[in-house]
């Protein structure tokens, strides 16, 4: 199930594929309701902060093996970070690149990969909010602020209020560097951001 109206997924330059508006959305829209392609990992206990499991390859080959040949093609078109050159790419490096923590509130409802929220590509200054919906099992992604017909759509993938070099530093597992807003952000701006972000994290 997927509730997209108004967006599409096109080659965009310098991101390789991503999801753009073809419509306005207002802030606290819902842009992207999706069911994923893949669901796996719930732990023993649902608490939100009950350790996530390792990878079960036992459990993702099951799932894998009962997709579809045009569910497979879609999995298999996604990115894998962890390829190297001249090497295929593998279900488990798929998996770690586009997979999202299915958690609401106390709920813990282990991960996820769904096939168009995994072309959003990345900005740590996003104009999308994502949140898992338990009961529907739907990944839901939501206007943060006006979104305006040709505008590309971000979630991002690190916590945005970091200072800029944790976010770099987490941002390296998915192998770019983030250009956006916050991160070309240089002097008295950047010294200025990060002291905030270091004041938010610690607290009065």
């Amino acid at each position: 199930m997927v509730e997209n109206d108004g967006i599409r997924v096109c080659p965009i330059p310098g991101y390789g594929l991503g999801v753009i508006a073809e419509r306005a959305f207002k802030r606290g829209d819902c842009v992207l309701r999706e069911r994923p392609l893949i669901h796996f990992g719930k732990p023993q206990s649902s608490a939100a902060d009950a350790p996530r499991q390792a990878f079960d390859m036992a459990e993702l080959t099951a799932i894998i093996k009962g997709l579809s040949d045009e569910d497979r093609s879609q999995l298999t078109a996604l990115h894998d970070r962890d390829q190297k050159p001249g090497q295929a790419k593998t279900y488990i490096g798929i998996i770690n690149t586009n997979s999202f923590g299915c958690t609401c509130g106390s709920i813990n409802d282990g991960a996820c990969v769904c096939i168009i929220a995994s072309r959003i590509n990345h900005s740590c200054f996003p104009n999308l909010t994502r949140y898992w919906s338990h009961s529907e099992e739907v990944m839901c992604f939501m206007a943060t602020y006006p979104i305006q017909p040709g505008d590309q759509l971000f979630v991002s993938y690190c916590d945005s209020n970091a200072t800029q070099a944790v976010r770099q530093k987490t941002l390296t597992r998915y192998g770019f560097q983030c250009q956006c807003r916050l991160c070309s952000l240089t002097g008295h701006a950047l010294l200025a951001h990060d002291a905030a972000a270091v004041t938010f994290e610690v607290g009065p």
